[in-house]
């Protein structure tokens, strides 16, 4: 027996309307003969059930038949569900794994990368360094007369020492004098 969803959802509308939501129990009057009522105390003391808990599996029941699926079949889904989320978890745990992996290596290449920084730096400090004491021995050697530098006295019209091509009295007469 199929229901509808729409009749399915006035069942569902009736019994939350009809339950006590803060305590999670539902109170309901049961019109059975007091003959019943005698079996099916001494039915749920033989089954070790109170007898509210042995009315609400028959309902739980009665509502898995309505919609065609019974204990074993929810039991056979929530099972392969179960499964499914222990799959999922072993993938996550191996996603993690690697991520973590990855984590590492990029920690190591940065250290590297850090280090090959710190050798940039301290090269191009004495690459600045040396270009300053040959900076500062050029301005020495340019300071010093031509006689001095080369043993040998130019002549005003002599090429110039430092080999622009020039006469020695037009480049650097006066600022060797």
């Amino acid at each position: 027996m199929g229901l509808s969803r729409q009749v399915l959802r006035k069942i569902d509308d009736r019994l939350r309307s009809e339950s006590d939501e803060e305590r999670g129990v539902w109170m309901a009057k049961v019109p059975i003969s007091g003959a019943t009522k005698t079996v099916w105390r001494r039915y749920c003391e033989a089954v070790g059930v109170h007898m509210g808990q042995g009315v609400a599996i028959l309902i739980h029941h009665e509502l898995a038949s309505v919609v065609d699926e019974d204990s074993e079949t929810l039991s056979d889904r929530l099972k392969v569900r179960q499964a499914d989320l222990d799959t999922r978890a072993a993938d996550l745990a191996e996603t993690e794994k690697e991520l973590e992996r990855q984590r590492r290596a990029l920690a190591v290449r940065e250290s590297e990368l850090a280090e090959r920084v710190r050798d940039l730096e301290e090269r191009e400090h004495n690459a600045g360094v040396v270009e300053h004491r040959l900076a500062q021995e050029l301005m020495t050697l340019s300071q010093i007369p031509p006689t001095a530098r080369s043993g040998l006295k130019l002549g005003r019209n002599d090429l110039c020492w430092c080999k622009s091509g020039k006469k020695y009295k037009n480049c650097h007469l006066r600022s060797d004098g």
